[in-house]
């Protein structure tokens, strides 16, 4: 094991998962409301949120104090005035609550039963959050998977076979739905029918990107749609990197597949380093600028990866306090020695795979009628990009638009032998 405690962080074997820090008191709904309020005001965040609470006992009480009280306490003069003219919010406040009425759709404040163990004991974690999904998936263990939006197809791969993997042995997958490396993580664990988390920089009334509307819809059935920012909000880049706390916050370390020096994938990795994570990295070409951000965090004494049982190994000790000695997802022993992970292979289904008809029909109606030709093509042999070009008569850019397509809803993956179906293609 690399020693990360050499960077002066507390290794995440030391943390108690089921720790409980909080005594757990049901809110009353005008408590709700007022922390929804609270939330709402630009520049409130979980310190502050935290010091009225604290100060007050409660933010209903917060809510009531003079200007005079609340700078007795140390709060500004601009922050008085910002607490106390807040007559719009009331309006947002009750729409925001009757959104989480709705089925799966929740507000989860922090001291819940349902707010998230793994954070119950980091400071300065969100005081409420928004989720999208099923919400018991956040009783699951979780390993976060990250990297670049601009991957190369070895990454890709990688990054959804780790995920698959995992998934299948019992770890979910934590990672933020932007496009590449995080769309194949949620990707992999969907395909092996694993939970996963897609934690967002937004509200939840919305998806970004667009294109990823279809996947985020999968996640949130099976998994959970995560953030911390209201509804209505949309994306700004002072988000993401307490989007990245979130998604280091919520695992039980972060594993970063492909990302430049400068990436957001790091301050994932940071995130998790100070949060007493592990951290794991992919190794990658000495040619490849996408190689040299795991690199560094590889000679900062990360966990290298050469596959996905050095993830699970690593792991283990940890794993204990969730599942049973049976994997209900594999069938398979959950062993107990590491020499024991590392013979461990992912669980092979012999059913064909069944996918629900809505779906099918939502991919349907998000391919385009060449995409549905290459389909047809490939359900006869596996076929060279060359030969699907002479066949179908595309031009070169547009068959390389509709190949990427298609592998990153999985329903085709290149092989030596070239393009063929998954078990999900065979379904059209």
């Amino acid at each position: 094991m690399h020693n990360i405690c050499s960077l002066g962080v507390q290794s995440s074997t030391s943390i108690d998962i089921s720790a409980n820090s909080e005594s757990i008191m049901p809110l009353s709904a005008s408590e709700k409301l007022a922390r929804v309020k609270a939330w709402l005001i630009p520049g409130v965040g979980a310190k502050t949120f935290e010091k009225l609470r604290s100060v007050f006992g409660s933010l209903e009480r917060a809510w009531h104090a003079s200007q005079a009280e609340l700078m007795h306490h140390g709060f500004s003069k601009k922050f008085c005035q910002a607490w106390r003219h807040t007559a719009l919010l009331e309006e947002k406040s009750n729409q925001i609550l009757a959104w989480s009425s709705e089925p799966d759709q929740h507000l989860l404040f922090r001291g819940d039963p349902d707010y998230p163990n793994m954070l119950k004991h980091l400071k300065n974690t969100p005081p409420l959050l928004f989720a999208k999904g099923q919400i018991e998936a956040l009783n699951d263990p979780y390993i976060a998977i990250v990297g670049s939006r601009s991957p190369t197809g070895e990454g890709l791969r990688n990054a959804r076979d780790m995920a698959a993997y995992l998934a299948s042995r019992g770890l979910g997958i934590v990672s933020g739905l932007a496009k590449g490396i995080d769309t194949a993580a949620h990707q992999g664990a969907l395909q092996a029918g694993g939970p996963t988390v897609g934690v967002v920089a937004h509200g939840l009334d919305e998806i970004y990107p667009k294109s990823n509307k279809l996947l985020a819809k999968e996640v949130a059935a099976s998994g959970l749609l995560m953030s911390e920012f209201p509804l209505g909000m949309g994306p700004r880049p002072q988000h993401f990197p307490r989007r990245n706390a979130l998604i280091s916050g919520l695992s039980l370390g972060v594993c970063v597949v492909e990302a430049a020096l400068r990436s957001g994938s790091l301050i994932t990795a940071k995130w998790g380093l100070e949060q007493g994570r592990e951290v794991f990295a992919v190794p990658g070409s000495i040619h490849n600028p996408l190689s040299k951000g795991c690199h560094h965090l590889i000679r900062q004494g990360a966990k290298l990866v050469e596959s996905a049982d050095d993830i699970f190994e690593e792991l283990l000790p940890l794993l204990k306090n969730y599942l049973n000695p049976l994997d209900v997802r594999s069938g398979q022993e959950v062993l107990e020695s590491s020499d024991q992970a590392k013979e461990l292979k992912p669980a092979r289904s012999e059913q064909p795979y069944q996918m629900p008809i809505q779906q099918k029909q939502a991919i349907l109606e998000a391919l385009s009628p060449s995409a549905l030709d290459i389909l047809k093509l490939l359900r006869e042999k596996q076929l060279q990009p060359d030969d699907i070009l002479i066949q179908l008569k595309l031009p070169t850019h547009e068959l390389t638009t509709h190949l990427l397509a298609l592998e990153m809803q999985q329903l085709i993956d290149l092989t030596p032998k070239g393009y063929s179906l998954t078990s999900k293609g065979y379904c059209f």
